[in-house]
């Protein structure tokens, strides 16, 4: 929640730490397609998302309208990241030692 008369966050460090984290995650572990990065951020985005719902939605300290998009876009990251993870191929993640990626002229 945010104090209205500061502007910052009343519950301390924690949901920072939690969005870089999520952050961190997303751009080292989910976009390589790794299964530690979709279930750490499915729970860490899952436990933020839902106490946002639960502690200012439904008490109503937020509109529902511009405030329920969080987690709207929240469900559909995990849809789709759960398509990704059960249609990926196996070691497709290209590793860039060892390519030759010189271009060959014909002799």
């Amino acid at each position: 929640m945010t104090s209205q008369l500061t502007g910052r966050d009343n519950v301390g460090p924690l949901p920072s730490i939690r969005r870089v984290a999520s952050i961190s995650v997303a751009a080292t572990l989910n976009w390589r397609n790794s299964v530690w990065g979709y279930w750490i951020n499915f729970v860490t985005v899952g436990i933020a998302d839902t106490g946002f719902i639960f502690f200012v939605l439904v008490p109503d300290y937020a509109p529902v309208w511009p405030s329920i998009l969080g987690p709207v876009f929240w469900v559909l990251a995990m849809i789709f990241s759960t398509i990704a993870l059960l249609t990926r191929t196996k070691g497709a993640t290209p590793t860039f030692t060892g390519d030759n990626t010189e271009l060959k002229h014909p002799q």
